[in-house]
């Protein structure tokens, strides 16, 4: 299985809230997220939030929103090499 580590939009839905609570008006983007996880994991994709496994590890990070900085973007992407 391949590790996707997601890093949200905002770091309250760390912890994997992301597709369990946090995310919703009315439950309507936590449906969504935790479909994704779902579609994702019969696919082979084991998607968790990057608060879960060392970012070393993972097969493909993902941002659902750029870091407000270049400079964090920056920090971010040296982790992963």
């Amino acid at each position: 299985m391949k590790l996707v580590l997601i890093r949200p939009s905002f770091q309250d839905w760390c912890g994997n809230r992301l597709f369990t609570q946090g995310t919703s008006f009315n439950s309507v983007y936590q449906e969504a997220f935790t479909k994704w996880k779902q579609v994702a994991a019969k696919a082979g994709f084991q998607l968790d939030t990057w608060d879960q496994a060392p970012l070393e590890q993972a097969d493909i990070f993902w941002f659902l929103d750029l870091p407000p900085s270049y400079r964090e973007f920056e920090h971010i992407r040296t982790q992963l090499r």
